[in-house]
């Protein structure tokens, strides 16, 4: 049997060799500097909603309010998202295999066009490798094929059911200092790849 299905490390050292060595994808990037650039916004307009959603303490909201965008941005990675869902997976398969109506929500669908645009980066990802999906978005294998096999309309409906929440995938407190140092490779960035990688394994 061990050589029909993969062990738990064969399946992270498969997905973790996979996104050390993937190239940065363009939709990923824009995807994660545009989910910054809601963070930063919403700093300063809405802490709270900040707090509610991406789950950030006091301190972070205020050292990325009073930071220049331009900065913030080089925080947003084209191979990880910096964001995991803080949702239970399971929660979500389970509203992906019910039934849904195809017509009954298109009349709402821009309202929810940011999660629709996650799930379907998702669903896209996913397709391609199902490993690198789960590093990229620090998700388990179940969810990535389990998204993979979705429609794009079934993933839009999940988009509008699903209040879709955020948690870093890094601790918080190397966002000052990677601030300071965006335009060098600091050990604040090497511990975010090595935390960021770890949030993965601990979803596989």
């Amino acid at each position: 049997m061990t050589g029909i299905v993969p062990t738990i490390v064969e399946d992270w050292d498969h997905s973790t060799l996979s996104a050390l060595n993937n190239s940065p994808n363009r939709n990923v990037k824009e995807f994660d500097e545009n989910l910054w650039a809601l963070v930063h916004a919403t700093c300063k307009t809405e802490p709270e909603l900040v707090r509610q959603i991406f789950n950030l303490s006091d301190d972070s909201i205020s050292c990325l309010a009073k930071t220049d965008f331009s900065s913030v941005s080089t925080l947003a990675s084209g191979t990880m998202l910096s964001f995991r869902l803080n949702i239970p997976e399971k929660e979500i398969i389970r509203d992906l295999q019910k039934p849904y109506d195809i017509h009954g929500f298109l009349a709402q669908i821009e309202s929810h066009e940011f999660d629709a645009a996650y799930w379907l980066l998702m669903n896209r990802m996913s397709t391609k490798d199902p490993y690198s999906s789960t590093q990229i978005f620090g998700i388990g294998l179940p969810l990535a094929l389990e998204v993979a096999n979705a429609s794009d309309l079934q993933l839009r409906h999940l988009s509008k059911i699903v209040q879709t929440r955020f948690i870093l995938r890094f601790e918080e407190s190397l966002i000052p200092e990677m601030l300071e140092n965006s335009s060098v490779l600091s050990n604040s960035h090497l511990k975010r790849v090595i935390q960021t990688l770890d949030h993965g394994r601990a979803n596989q």
